[in-house]
């Protein structure tokens, strides 16, 4: 594997793109639990301060997730790019709520309901919290209770009006959809009887 590091220096390159290809040579040769890990530490200097929003994307795409790079990711949910910040949210909706703080939770979700972007915002609604109510349990009082509803009453309330709102949505879809097809289920019997009837009236003549 060593001789294999040698790519890392290239994510120091002029350009973009090559920093960026680097990034994804390097994904299987992280280490994430291990603090010296050389490919872990580029890409943790390059999340904050590599100039090109692609690159920091990237590294979020790939980069593992783990008690050392999970601050790493939760500052970029700050990053002056939509397409980062987003990529760090589903990023983030893939973790174990519990390994995260009290304060992480409510401040992820705070941020990220009420950014400024709407595709961030999407990201969380429709990402984020679904994900975050799958792995504690799937019911809102478990994610109540992992937010401390007690002290984080605003954000709680926030959650739920999201939450309400989605599920209104996806009622309104899947009523749509019967409906639609209820139209074209009547359509098409209409159509077959209209064929019976000209088919009879052909023999009758």
């Amino acid at each position: 594997m060593n001789h294999r590091l040698g790519v890392v220096p290239i994510l120091l390159d002029k350009a973009t793109s090559v920093r960026h290809q680097a990034v994804l040579a390097l994904q299987r040769l992280q280490d994430p639990i291990n603090p010296t890990c050389r490919v872990i530490k580029s890409f943790m200097f390059h999340l904050e301060l590599d100039p090109s929003s692609e690159v920091r994307r990237g590294i979020l795409q790939v980069m593992a997730r783990s008690n050392l790079t999970i601050p790493q990711i939760i500052d970029r949910t700050r990053d002056v790019k939509d397409t980062v910040r987003k990529q760090a949210y589903l990023s983030l909706a893939r973790v174990k709520v519990r390994s995260l703080t009290i304060k992480d939770r409510e401040g992820l979700l705070s941020a990220g309901l009420k950014d400024r972007s709407e595709m961030v915002r999407n990201c969380v609604a429709k990402v984020v919290l679904p994900s975050w109510l799958h792995n504690l349990g799937g019911t809102y009082l478990g994610l109540l209770n992992a937010l401390y509803v007690e002290n984080y009453v605003e954000t709680s309330t926030l959650v739920l009006k999201t939450l309400f709102n989605e599920d209104a949505e996806e009622n309104d879809g899947e009523e749509v959809c019967r409906k639609k097809t209820a139209r074209e289920a009547k359509k098409e019997m209409g159509g077959t009887d209209n064929r019976k009837c000209t088919s009879e009236r052909r023999r009758l003549v």
